[in-house]
């Protein structure tokens, strides 16, 4: 008798429906996850990287200008912020082909010879020279006008440069590469160094940016240079005596220093918005921004959304240098 062994086949079975539907679902939640994962790391990145470029361009700006300060009254071997210093040679400063001669080396005024280092406006259309007016001047934001000698010694005197010669009793301007005759005994010769700094509405990276500019002085003439993109305001107090003990017995705006007034040191205030419109990460600034002029209204980026977008980032600085040379 024989015994006859039956396989037993099973039956090999695919995904059913639900199974697969099950699948798809579980597989389309963690796409989706991931995707917000991503758009969240890429929107932290964006932001941190918009914060620290404004923190950056905030920290140039202030060195900048720190820097600039710190010199004001500096003549080279002046031991003097008042030494005495005339246009010895019937020095010209021209700006978009205007005279500006005047308002350059501070002689629109009678001051017996001696030359304001250092002083502010209140705003770029208060500047003298009509036809030497900034790019799209920002308004309610100062302007701060630094006048002296640059660090570095010339060589030789040159033509068409401005130049003055010191001796550390008096000092006298040339631009034609021939040192006055007064000022030649032990005297030295340095390259003149001026700027007036603003805020303008608008950047040369982006029309709808402000930023940080300044009229200096090349040669014999002054040109307009962007510094930074970002910067929506300054502000400059300058802490003055008018007791003569040497301290500080206020701060006031540019506008309220009086003849006789000794500048202790100057503050500076600056307001500086990133580059990037946050509108797209839910941003809004709803903060409010007090200047250090009394007189100025705040700054409400919600309620003047034309000049201070309330889509962007901002951050706030102010920065006290004390003079190196007590400016009269």
């Amino acid at each position: 008798m024989h015994t006859v062994i039956q396989a037993t086949h099973r039956r090999q079975h695919g995904m059913t429906l639900i199974e697969t539907m099950v699948a798809m679902t579980i597989s389309s939640v963690l796409i989706l996850g991931s995707i917000q994962m991503h758009a969240q790391a890429r929107s932290s990145y964006r932001t941190t990287e918009s914060v620290a470029r404004m923190q950056e361009n905030l920290r140039f700006s202030i060195d900048i200008l720190d820097e600039d300060v710190r010199l004001a009254g500096y003549w080279g071997k002046s031991s003097s912020a008042n030494a005495e210093l005339r246009n010895g040679e019937t020095v010209t400063v021209t700006c978009n082909g205007t005279n500006s001669t005047a308002w350059v080396l501070d002689t629109e005024v009678p001051n017996n010879n001696l030359i304001n280092p250092i002083s502010a406006l209140q705003q770029e259309s208060d500047l003298p020279i009509a036809n030497c007016r900034g790019t799209n001047p920002r308004i309610n934001s100062d302007v701060l006008i630094v006048r002296h000698a640059t660090t570095d010694q010339a060589v030789v005197a040159r033509a068409g440069v401005i130049q003055i010669q010191t001796n550390g009793r008096l000092g006298a301007f040339f631009d034609n590469g021939i040192p006055p005759e007064d000022a030649k005994v032990n005297g030295q010769i340095f390259d003149l160094a001026f700027s007036a700094y603003y805020v303008s509405n608008e950047s040369k990276y982006d029309s709808n940016l402000p930023s940080l500019r300044r009229l200096s002085l090349v040669n014999n003439q002054l040109e307009n240079q962007e510094i930074i993109p970002g910067v929506e305001n300054l502000q400059v107090q300058f802490g003055i005596d008018r007791t003569g003990d040497g301290t500080i017995d206020m701060y006031i705006n540019g506008d309220a220093v009086l003849d006789g007034d000794t500048i202790i040191s100057t503050r500076l205030w600056l307001l500086v918005r990133s580059e990037q419109n946050e509108a797209g990460q839910g941003y809004f600034d709803a903060r409010e921004y007090l200047t250090p002029d009394a007189g100025l209204p705040v700054i409400d980026p919600k309620n003047d959304t034309a000049n201070y977008p309330p889509t962007s980032r901002r951050t706030a600085l102010s920065r006290t240098i004390v003079m190196r040379n007590h400016v009269n």
